[in-house]
């Protein structure tokens, strides 16, 4: 029987969700993964895109409320998180906006995302960054 003493106690926190931010992961530079959590303001929007529309002749007018027919639109829910980081993290930021597997924490599961950088500050002589971004969801098409 083998004697354990216990030398370190280490407390293990298992990250399943996110309730207060968006949670992003992507591959870095050498192939590992990075990851961030975006706490800082999350503005949802939404834009419609790639609009088909066609025209219907009309004989009479009254009671009509248009000559025309949406046959496809392109919708894409929008993203903007923005994060303030300590400049040790720069080079992270750097390989996120150059990674092309990135993914965001969606309930347990995560989804593959893209990126746009709306801005990326950081100056010389302060500690600290700020990074702000828009998430590319993948498109919704609606018929």
């Amino acid at each position: 029987m083998a004697n354990y003493i216990l030398t370190e106690k280490k407390t293990i926190v298992y990250q399943d969700c996110v309730k207060d931010g968006i949670f992003l992961r992507w591959e870095n530079d050498y192939g590992a993964i990075d990851q961030w959590l975006f706490d800082g303001n999350i503005k949802k929007d939404a834009t419609i895109k790639e609009l088909i529309i066609a025209e219907k002749f009309i004989d009479e007018l009254s009671g009509v409320t248009a000559n025309f027919e949406v046959i496809k639109k392109e919708y894409e829910a929008g993203i903007s998180i923005f994060t303030s980081f300590e400049k040790c993290n720069l080079e992270g930021f750097l390989q996120l906006l150059r990674s092309k597997n990135i993914e965001m924490l969606i309930g347990t599961d995560y989804y593959k995302i893209d990126v746009q950088k709306k801005s990326l500050i950081w100056e010389k002589d302060k500690p600290f960054g700020k990074i702000e971004l828009n998430i590319i969801p993948p498109k919704t098409y609606i018929k």
